[in-house]
Formats: C-alpha cells, structure tokens, sequence
C-alpha cells in the first residue's frame, strides 16, 4: 500500500480533519504497522509543500523513507508555495526543489520502483480546462528531462 498525502497537506481541510499532512504521521504510520507493505506514494509536489520540523527537509525525508523501503512509488513534480498559502505546479526544470538531488536521494537510500511524472503545467495550445495538470506537452517534456537528468547522473530507468 502507497498512502498518498492529504492534498492540500493542511488539516483541517473544508471543515475536515487531515492526516497525512507531514513526515511525522508517516512515520506514526509506519511504527503501527510495520509491514513492508505499507509505505508512501511520494508525491512530490505535496512533500515539497509539507512542514517540515527544523533540521528536516523533503531530501533527508525521502533519503530515510528510500532507505526504510517505505516508498513504493514516486510522483515525479514540484510546487512553488507551501500548503496553506497558494502554491501552484511548475515546470520540472523551473521549480524550486532540486530535481536531480531527489534522483539521487531515491538511489542513494536504495529505492527501484516506478517513478513517474505528474502534474506538468499546460503548454500553447493545450486544454486546460479538460485535462488541467495533465497536458501531453508538458508530460512529454518532463518525461525528457527526467531521463535526461537519469543518464546525466548514471541511474538506471529501465
């Protein structure tokens, strides 16, 4: 199981409680069922908008769950902004996480499963009303530069 973030990562949440809203409750999570089984979707985009306690960030964070085994998958994005404040999808190459230091985060802590893009913003031309974070465009860029950013730093994708 691939426990998703609460999406925003604020509780409440129109008027209902959140839980998924920090490492903390995955690391509670974790500690009450202690399964290889059960881990994280780690969503980038909602990590990277997350709170983190000092000394805490969305790289030690997906650097210890990547070594605890605890990632089952990965959605591959930013934001800019935090939760509880207006943030908004950017671009792979144009958001202020460090894309490739993620990469190698997921290496380094042992991490082999899939990995896929999500949430690119809209290009000319695209429909953003029918598909709004899922434009083609936007995908088949952010899936280049992410192989790109793979074979630069030598991590397999196949």
């Amino acid at each position: 199981m691939g426990y998703h973030p609460n999406d925003p990562t604020v509780s409440p949440y129109l008027g209902s409680a959140q839980i998924m809203i920090n490492p903390a409750a995955y690391r509670r999570l974790f500690s009450i069922a202690d399964s290889p089984y059960n881990g994280v979707s780690f969503c980038q985009g909602n990590f990277r908008s997350m709170q983190y306690t000092p000394g805490e960030s969305i790289y030690s964070v997906a650097t210890e769950f990547a070594e605890r085994g605890k990632i089952q998958f990965v959605h591959f994005r930013d934001v800019d902004g935090t939760a509880g404040t207006r943030y908004h999808e950017t671009f792979h190459d144009n958001g202020p996480t460090d894309m490739a230091r993620m990469l190698q985060c997921y290496a380094a802590g042992g991490f082999v499963g899939p990995l896929r893009t999500d949430h690119a913003p809209a290009m000319a031309g695209e429909d953003t009303q029918k598909h709004p974070g899922y434009g083609m465009l936007g995908h088949i860029f952010a899936i280049g530069y992410t192989i790109g950013l793979m074979q630069a730093l030598n991590i397999s994708y196949e």
